[in-house]
Protein backbone atom coordinates (compact mmCIF):
# COMPACT_ATOMS: atom_id res chain seq x y z
CA UNK A 1 0.00 0.00 0.00
CA UNK A 2 1.53 3.19 -0.79
CA UNK A 3 1.79 5.85 2.30
CA UNK A 4 -0.78 8.95 2.20
CA UNK A 5 0.52 11.59 0.64
CA UNK A 6 1.12 14.55 3.14
CA UNK A 7 -1.19 17.03 3.06
CA UNK A 8 -0.87 20.24 0.94
CA UNK A 9 -0.03 22.85 3.33
CA UNK A 10 -2.66 26.19 3.78
CA UNK A 11 -1.14 29.57 2.50
CA UNK A 12 -0.58 31.99 5.17
CA UNK A 13 -2.84 34.94 5.69
CA UNK A 14 -1.48 38.20 5.29
CA UNK A 15 -1.47 38.53 8.98
CA UNK A 16 0.44 35.59 9.37
CA UNK A 17 2.88 36.95 7.44
CA UNK A 18 2.79 40.28 8.70
CA UNK A 19 3.65 38.26 12.13
CA UNK A 20 6.76 36.39 10.82
CA UNK A 21 7.99 39.32 9.34
CA UNK A 22 7.78 41.20 12.65
CA UNK A 23 9.62 37.99 14.26
CA UNK A 24 12.40 37.96 11.92
CA UNK A 25 12.73 41.95 12.03
CA UNK A 26 13.13 41.30 15.90
CA UNK A 27 15.57 38.53 15.65
CA UNK A 28 17.65 41.43 14.34
CA UNK A 29 21.04 40.89 12.07
CA UNK A 30 22.99 38.02 14.22
CA UNK A 31 24.30 35.00 12.18
CA UNK A 32 23.45 32.77 14.89
CA UNK A 33 22.30 29.56 15.89
CA UNK A 34 19.65 30.63 17.74
CA UNK A 35 18.44 33.03 14.51
CA UNK A 36 18.44 29.89 12.83
CA UNK A 37 16.81 28.09 14.97
CA UNK A 38 13.98 30.84 15.20
CA UNK A 39 13.86 31.40 11.36
CA UNK A 40 12.88 27.36 11.23
CA UNK A 41 10.74 27.51 13.88
CA UNK A 42 8.73 30.24 12.37
CA UNK A 43 8.94 28.97 8.36
CA UNK A 44 8.78 24.94 8.97
CA UNK A 45 4.70 24.47 9.67
CA UNK A 46 4.40 26.65 6.17
CA UNK A 47 6.07 23.78 4.38
CA UNK A 48 5.02 20.84 2.96
CA UNK A 49 6.65 17.66 4.54
CA UNK A 50 7.67 14.23 2.79
CA UNK A 51 5.71 12.75 0.93
CA UNK A 52 5.59 14.35 -2.03
CA UNK A 53 2.23 13.94 -4.28
CA UNK A 54 2.79 15.96 -6.83
CA UNK A 55 6.53 15.74 -7.46
CA UNK A 56 9.25 12.56 -8.67
CA UNK A 57 12.41 12.73 -6.19
CA UNK A 58 15.34 11.00 -6.83
CA UNK A 59 17.49 10.81 -3.42
CA UNK A 60 21.00 10.89 -2.88
CA UNK A 61 22.41 10.03 -6.41
CA UNK A 62 26.33 10.22 -6.10
CA UNK A 63 27.94 12.62 -8.39
CA UNK A 64 31.38 11.72 -6.54
CA UNK A 65 32.87 8.66 -4.47
CA UNK A 66 32.73 10.66 -1.38
CA UNK A 67 29.40 10.67 0.88
CA UNK A 68 29.02 13.68 0.78
CA UNK A 69 29.25 14.22 -2.51
CA UNK A 70 25.39 13.62 -3.36
CA UNK A 71 22.26 15.24 -5.38
CA UNK A 72 18.63 14.99 -4.66
CA UNK A 73 16.72 15.31 -8.51
CA UNK A 74 13.01 16.91 -8.12
CA UNK A 75 10.40 16.57 -11.39
CA UNK A 76 6.86 17.52 -11.52
CA UNK A 77 5.02 14.21 -11.69
CA UNK A 78 2.49 15.15 -14.62
CA UNK A 79 5.12 16.31 -16.28
CA UNK A 80 3.60 15.53 -19.65
CA UNK A 81 5.83 17.15 -21.76
CA UNK A 82 8.54 15.54 -23.63
CA UNK A 83 10.64 18.66 -24.10
CA UNK A 84 13.91 18.97 -22.02
CA UNK A 85 13.58 21.61 -18.96
CA UNK A 86 15.85 24.33 -17.44
CA UNK A 87 17.43 23.19 -13.99
CA UNK A 88 17.90 24.58 -11.21
CA UNK A 89 20.74 23.43 -9.16
CA UNK A 90 21.05 24.47 -4.99
CA UNK A 91 23.55 24.74 -3.09
CA UNK A 92 22.99 25.04 0.64
CA UNK A 93 24.74 27.18 2.89
CA UNK A 94 26.21 25.86 6.45
CA UNK A 95 28.94 27.90 7.16
CA UNK A 96 31.37 25.86 5.44
CA UNK A 97 31.12 23.60 8.21
CA UNK A 98 27.74 21.90 8.08
CA UNK A 99 24.48 22.23 6.27
CA UNK A 100 22.94 19.50 3.87
CA UNK A 101 20.49 19.32 1.46
CA UNK A 102 18.19 17.05 3.09
CA UNK A 103 17.42 16.09 7.09
CA UNK A 104 14.55 13.59 7.75
CA UNK A 105 11.65 15.61 9.59
CA UNK A 106 12.86 19.05 8.20
CA UNK A 107 10.98 21.06 4.59
CA UNK A 108 14.47 22.64 4.48
CA UNK A 109 16.52 22.43 1.64
CA UNK A 110 13.80 20.18 0.21
CA UNK A 111 11.48 23.06 -0.12
CA UNK A 112 13.78 24.99 -2.94
CA UNK A 113 13.44 21.62 -5.47
CA UNK A 114 9.76 21.49 -5.15
CA UNK A 115 9.82 25.24 -5.78
CA UNK A 116 11.64 24.70 -8.34
CA UNK A 117 9.66 21.79 -9.67
CA UNK A 118 6.29 22.81 -9.58
CA UNK A 119 7.49 25.93 -11.49
CA UNK A 120 8.19 23.76 -14.69
CA UNK A 121 12.02 23.33 -13.72
CA UNK A 122 14.20 20.36 -13.02
CA UNK A 123 15.08 20.81 -9.40
CA UNK A 124 18.59 19.75 -8.19
CA UNK A 125 19.81 19.81 -4.37
CA UNK A 126 23.23 19.16 -4.08
CA UNK A 127 25.62 18.50 -0.70
CA UNK A 128 29.57 18.54 -0.70
CA UNK A 129 32.60 18.19 0.93
CA UNK A 130 32.90 20.47 4.25
CA UNK A 131 35.96 22.20 6.30
CA UNK A 132 37.66 21.35 8.01
CA UNK A 133 38.60 17.86 6.11
CA UNK A 134 37.99 19.14 3.25
CA UNK A 135 39.28 23.25 3.09
CA UNK A 136 39.76 25.02 -0.25
CA UNK A 137 39.16 24.93 -3.09
CA UNK A 138 37.11 21.66 -2.57
CA UNK A 139 33.51 24.04 -2.69
CA UNK A 140 34.42 24.78 -6.58
CA UNK A 141 35.35 21.33 -6.80
CA UNK A 142 32.58 19.71 -5.93
CA UNK A 143 30.73 21.86 -7.47
CA UNK A 144 32.27 21.36 -11.17
CA UNK A 145 32.09 17.29 -10.39
CA UNK A 146 27.91 17.46 -9.97
CA UNK A 147 28.02 20.08 -13.26
CA UNK A 148 29.32 17.63 -14.99
CA UNK A 149 27.41 14.42 -13.33
CA UNK A 150 24.02 16.54 -14.57
CA UNK A 151 25.30 17.41 -18.26
CA UNK A 152 26.34 13.14 -18.54
CA UNK A 153 23.05 12.33 -16.87
CA UNK A 154 20.98 15.51 -18.53
CA UNK A 155 18.93 13.14 -20.80
CA UNK A 156 17.97 10.80 -18.04
CA UNK A 157 16.49 13.58 -15.96
CA UNK A 158 15.19 15.39 -19.48
CA UNK A 159 17.51 18.49 -18.59
CA UNK A 160 18.20 20.95 -21.28
CA UNK A 161 22.11 21.35 -20.60
CA UNK A 162 21.80 24.98 -22.53
CA UNK A 163 19.53 25.84 -19.25
CA UNK A 164 21.43 24.81 -16.15
CA UNK A 165 21.02 27.41 -13.63
CA UNK A 166 23.35 27.47 -10.30
CA UNK A 167 22.09 29.01 -7.78
CA UNK A 168 23.52 29.09 -4.15
CA UNK A 169 22.96 30.85 -0.29
CA UNK A 170 25.48 31.92 1.97
CA UNK A 171 28.26 29.35 2.09
CA UNK A 172 26.95 28.12 -0.88
CA UNK A 173 26.74 30.77 -2.49
CA UNK A 174 30.36 31.76 -2.21
CA UNK A 175 30.88 28.31 -3.45
CA UNK A 176 28.73 28.74 -7.04
CA UNK A 177 30.91 31.79 -7.27
CA UNK A 178 34.15 30.27 -7.04
CA UNK A 179 32.95 28.05 -9.32
CA UNK A 180 32.02 30.74 -12.10
CA UNK A 181 35.04 32.56 -11.12
CA UNK A 182 37.64 30.57 -11.55
CA UNK A 183 38.29 29.33 -14.91
CA UNK A 184 41.03 26.39 -13.51
CA UNK A 185 37.32 24.60 -12.55
CA UNK A 186 35.56 24.66 -15.63
CA UNK A 187 36.17 21.47 -18.02
CA UNK A 188 37.05 22.18 -21.63
CA UNK A 189 33.71 23.46 -22.87
CA UNK A 190 33.31 25.67 -20.61
CA UNK A 191 31.51 26.22 -16.93
CA UNK A 192 28.19 24.83 -18.37
CA UNK A 193 25.60 27.36 -17.11
CA UNK A 194 23.08 29.29 -18.27
CA UNK A 195 23.05 31.68 -15.09
CA UNK A 196 24.29 32.14 -11.26
CA UNK A 197 21.97 33.34 -8.60
CA UNK A 198 24.08 34.17 -5.52
CA UNK A 199 22.35 35.21 -2.28
CA UNK A 200 24.66 36.67 0.49
CA UNK A 201 27.67 35.10 -0.42
CA UNK A 202 31.45 36.29 0.10
CA UNK A 203 33.09 37.32 -3.02
CA UNK A 204 36.47 39.43 -2.17
CA UNK A 205 38.00 37.89 1.28
CA UNK A 206 40.82 40.58 0.89
CA UNK A 207 38.07 43.06 1.48
CA UNK A 208 36.24 41.05 4.32
CA UNK A 209 36.36 42.08 8.32
CA UNK A 210 39.21 38.84 9.22
CA UNK A 211 37.26 37.71 11.46
CA UNK A 212 34.14 37.21 9.62
CA UNK A 213 36.35 34.80 7.07
CA UNK A 214 36.32 31.03 7.64
CA UNK A 215 39.86 30.17 8.29
CA UNK A 216 38.69 26.45 8.76
CA UNK A 217 37.93 26.69 5.01
CA UNK A 218 40.24 29.55 3.45
CA UNK A 219 43.23 28.89 5.98
CA UNK A 220 44.98 31.77 7.74
CA UNK A 221 47.06 33.21 5.59
CA UNK A 222 45.93 36.61 4.32
CA UNK A 223 48.52 36.38 1.53
CA UNK A 224 46.12 33.45 -0.34
CA UNK A 225 42.39 35.08 -0.11
CA UNK A 226 42.98 37.69 -2.93
CA UNK A 227 43.60 34.20 -5.17
CA UNK A 228 41.00 32.59 -3.50
CA UNK A 229 38.44 35.06 -4.14
CA UNK A 230 35.87 35.26 -6.62
CA UNK A 231 35.64 38.82 -7.54
CA UNK A 232 37.79 39.46 -10.33
CA UNK A 233 37.03 36.14 -12.36
CA UNK A 234 33.11 37.20 -11.63
CA UNK A 235 33.65 40.91 -12.98
CA UNK A 236 35.31 39.25 -16.43
CA UNK A 237 32.54 36.68 -16.60
CA UNK A 238 29.92 36.89 -19.14
CA UNK A 239 28.04 34.85 -17.68
CA UNK A 240 24.44 36.61 -16.37
CA UNK A 241 24.33 36.78 -12.89
CA UNK A 242 21.42 37.69 -10.06
CA UNK A 243 22.60 38.96 -6.67
CA UNK A 244 20.56 39.43 -3.28
CA UNK A 245 20.64 40.32 -0.30
CA UNK A 246 18.42 40.17 3.16
CA UNK A 247 17.62 43.37 4.50
CA UNK A 248 18.30 42.16 8.23
CA UNK A 249 21.82 40.04 7.98
CA UNK A 250 25.36 41.70 8.84
CA UNK A 251 26.25 44.52 7.03
CA UNK A 252 29.17 42.66 5.03
CA UNK A 253 26.90 40.34 3.10
CA UNK A 254 25.62 43.80 1.83
CA UNK A 255 29.15 45.33 1.17
CA UNK A 256 29.96 41.83 -0.51
CA UNK A 257 27.40 42.01 -2.64
CA UNK A 258 27.43 45.91 -3.67
CA UNK A 259 31.06 45.08 -4.06
CA UNK A 260 30.40 42.97 -6.53
CA UNK A 261 27.95 44.95 -8.44
CA UNK A 262 30.34 47.37 -8.94
CA UNK A 263 33.41 45.65 -10.09
CA UNK A 264 31.17 44.08 -12.35
CA UNK A 265 30.41 47.70 -13.91
CA UNK A 266 33.73 48.96 -12.99
CA UNK A 267 34.26 46.41 -16.20
CA UNK A 268 32.17 48.72 -18.46
CA UNK A 269 29.58 45.56 -18.36
CA UNK A 270 25.59 45.97 -17.89
CA UNK A 271 24.65 46.15 -14.01
CA UNK A 272 23.76 42.72 -12.73
CA UNK A 273 20.15 42.26 -11.36
CA UNK A 274 19.82 43.08 -7.49
CA UNK A 275 17.65 42.10 -4.92
CA UNK A 276 17.21 43.24 -1.28
CA UNK A 277 14.94 41.20 0.27
CA UNK A 278 12.68 43.51 2.25
CA UNK A 279 11.67 41.94 5.61
CA UNK A 280 14.03 39.23 5.90
CA UNK A 281 17.11 38.13 7.76
CA UNK A 282 20.24 35.62 6.49
CA UNK A 283 17.90 32.94 7.30
CA UNK A 284 14.39 33.65 6.15
CA UNK A 285 14.94 34.76 2.88
CA UNK A 286 15.34 31.58 1.87
CA UNK A 287 12.98 29.59 3.86
CA UNK A 288 10.29 31.95 2.47
CA UNK A 289 10.84 30.88 -1.09
CA UNK A 290 7.49 29.72 -2.36
CA UNK A 291 4.89 31.28 -0.39
CA UNK A 292 2.85 34.62 -0.49
CA UNK A 293 4.74 37.91 -1.23
CA UNK A 294 7.51 35.61 -2.87
CA UNK A 295 10.05 37.91 -3.75
CA UNK A 296 13.24 35.86 -4.51
CA UNK A 297 11.23 33.25 -6.07
CA UNK A 298 9.56 36.20 -8.96
CA UNK A 299 13.14 37.37 -9.45
CA UNK A 300 14.70 33.83 -9.98
CA UNK A 301 11.48 32.72 -12.90
CA UNK A 302 12.00 36.05 -14.75
CA UNK A 303 15.62 35.69 -14.45
CA UNK A 304 15.49 32.15 -15.51
CA UNK A 305 12.85 33.56 -18.09
CA UNK A 306 14.88 35.87 -19.70
CA UNK A 307 18.23 34.06 -19.84
CA UNK A 308 17.27 30.57 -20.76
CA UNK A 309 18.89 29.76 -24.35
CA UNK A 310 16.16 29.14 -27.09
Amino acid sequence: MNPTPAAMRALPSIAELASIRRAVQASGRALSADALAEAQRLYAPLHQSEPYADVRLSRDLRYGGDERQRLDVFHAMDDSSAAPRPALVFVHGGGYTGGDKHRAGSPFNDHVGLWAARRGLVGINMTYRLAPQHPWPAGPEDIAAAIAWIHRNAAEFGIDRKKIFLFGQSAGATHAAAYIGHPAFHPEAGHGLAGGILLSGVYDLAASNPKSIATSYFGDDPDLYGERSSILGLSQSELPMLLAVAQYEPSHFERQALRLALAICDQRRPMPRFLQLAGHNHFSGLFHLGLPQDALGTAIVEFIEDHACT
